[in-house]
């Protein structure tokens, strides 16, 4: 819907032209272009964050998105939630948080300031093969990326040993949440969870789960990403269908 929309509004702009007394109006038109893949990029990044917020209640993980901190600051996920951050006896090794950002460049220098109670930070991203030096100066700053498994491999040997995966981060927030307040029980894990990882490949898949869509193969909606409607997972089956998919 929002692709046929914008085509709709795109194509009359287009149509309608860039000029001002008969004079090729450049401005306006890079200014146009420019507003158009920023609303992509957007949307791409939106995309991103609701498809995390779907995993992390899916396994139970309780988390705040967009939480306001210190100056103003609003971390993509903090866990196990805003309260908990804002009490200053809450321990802070309890503390969590993600940052998703679905290509880096130098934006990953925004996050570092973004939760001040919380010294090593995580950054989820899409971007494949970031440069050695870059992912070290993460690492001299106690930031953690989170990369998909699949896109390991287009990292030097070096950084995959550093680099988490999102199964990986689950586990981490999911062992920090146990560990809360007296009292509360440790979530349960969720054998349908979408999967954003591949399963390790002696496992057998569930012949009737369904799967996300890939958040690696296709960044913005433009290049088929999955929109918001729901895509997974399409069915829960019974646990006796299931059972070898849980070992």
């Amino acid at each position: 819907m929002f692709r046929r929309l914008e085509r709709r509004i795109v194509a009359a702009r287009i149509g309608a032209g860039f000029g001002a007394a008969h004079e090729a109006d450049v401005d306006g038109f890079l200014s146009f272009s420019l507003s158009v893949q920023n609303r992509r990029k957007s949307r791409a990044g939106l995309a991103l964050e609701n498809h995390l917020g779907a995993l992390l209640a899916d396994n139970g993980i309780r988390h705040s998105r967009g939480a306001v901190t210190e100056n103003g600051n609003r971390p993509d996920f903090l866990f196990p939630g805003a309260a908990e951050y804002r009490d200053p006896a809450f321990p802070a090794a309890r503390l969590t948080m993600l940052g998703a950002k679905s290509t880096l460049k130098e934006r990953w220098r925004q996050v570092l300031s973004e939760a001040a109670r919380i010294p090593g930070k995580h950054l989820l991203t899409l971007e494949p093969g970031i440069s050695q030096n870059q992912t070290d100066e993460m690492a001299a700053k106690a930031l953690r990326l989170v990369v998909p498994r699949a896109l390991h491999a287009s990292y030097r040997p070096a950084q995959q040993a550093w680099l988490m995966d999102v199964r990986g981060f689950v586990a981490l927030a999911r062992a920090r949440q146990a560990g809360g307040r007296a009292g509360e029980p440790p979530p349960p894990v969720n054998p349908f969870t979408p999967h954003l990882f591949p399963p390790p490949r002696n496992s057998t898949i569930c012949p009737r789960l369904g799967e996300w869509r890939s958040l690696v193969a296709h960044l913005v909606w433009d290049q088929r990403v999955a929109g918001s409607n729901p895509v997974s997972p399409t069915t829960r089956p019974s646990a006796p269908i299931c059972a070898r998919a849980q070992r």
